[in-house]
């Protein structure tokens, strides 16, 4: 595993992508208004991803996106911002993929959330709140959006058992 600690200082060559597997893109830092990606970075990763990569998101990149930032790369981004909401969230996997192996049928996580809607692919999970989980996008590779609000307001969903496979 590599970190990059800013996505403001990634340009796609601050390690290339090429020869992972999987890029987890846990954008959120000052409650979703972070710094933006520089577009090398967002080139690099629709590359990346058309060329086979695998990509997951969170639910921020939609707010990002509301706000104008990634445009370079906002044909990765499945899920759109709709409002949020806090409290207990029950999800359910719905349809059978890599990204849910090994994750409990159904589950409840207390956590911040966003109430958008999936704008490309097949949900794989749902939650009470509203869809969850996102889909195919374009290209060979895979990308996910995942709905949970990570730290925000101190929730901690990724540290609940049942859905870590899920984060």
């Amino acid at each position: 595993m590599t970190q990059v600690a800013d996505v403001a200082v990634w340009d796609g060559t601050n390690p290339s992508p090429q020869g992972f597997g999987a890029v987890v893109l846990l954008d959120g830092i000052n409650g979703g208004a972070g710094s933006e990606m520089p577009v090398g970075g967002q080139t690099a990763l629709v590359n990346y991803v058309n060329q086979g990569g695998g990509l997951i998101l969170t639910e921020w990149m939609g707010l990002e996106v509301l706000d104008g930032r990634y445009g370079s790369m906002q044909s990765l981004v499945p899920l759109s911002w709709g409002d949020y909401a806090e409290g207990q969230f029950t999800y359910s996997v719905v349809q059978s993929h890599p990204v849910t192996s090994g994750v409990s049928s159904a589950f409840n996580v207390t956590s911040a959330a966003d109430l958008g809607s999936v704008n490309s692919g097949t949900a794989v999970v749902t939650s009470s709140g509203g869809t969850d989980g996102g889909g195919e996008g374009p290209g060979a590779g895979s990308h996910r959006p995942l709905r949970g609000g990570g730290n925000y307001r101190g929730y901690q969903p990724f540290l609940v058992r049942t859905c870590s496979g899920c984060w």
